[in-house]
């Protein structure tokens, strides 16, 4: 006998995959390659002037190079919290027989 699995638990599991992946594997990947490519003194003709402190290395990023990683890092966290609202409907769901 196949058991068929509801779209709603597929929507969740993907939702909380896909955020958790931003937030622990992308944004991490992202600023890694970021950091290792930074200049370690500003630069201004490449756009390289919002220092990171990185374990005590400070290097410089670019504007968009940080707006990426904290976008990707706050994307995750979007994602993770539609996951629990998600889990909380359907909780409020199975306790009332809907």
């Amino acid at each position: 006998m196949k058991t068929r699995i509801p779209a709603a638990t597929v929507v969740v599991l993907c939702t909380f995959v896909l955020g958790a992946a931003l937030i622990f594997v992308v944004g991490p990947a992202l600023l890694s390659k970021y950091v290792a490519a930074a200049p370690r003194a500003a630069d201004v003709a490449s756009g390289h002037v919002h220092a990171f402190n990185q374990h005590g290395d400070v290097v410089y990023l670019s504007m968009p190079e940080q707006l990426l990683v904290g976008s990707v890092s706050g994307i995750g966290v979007l994602m993770l919290g539609v996951c629990g609202m998600l889990l909380r409907r359907a909780g409020r769901r199975s306790d009332t027989g809907m």
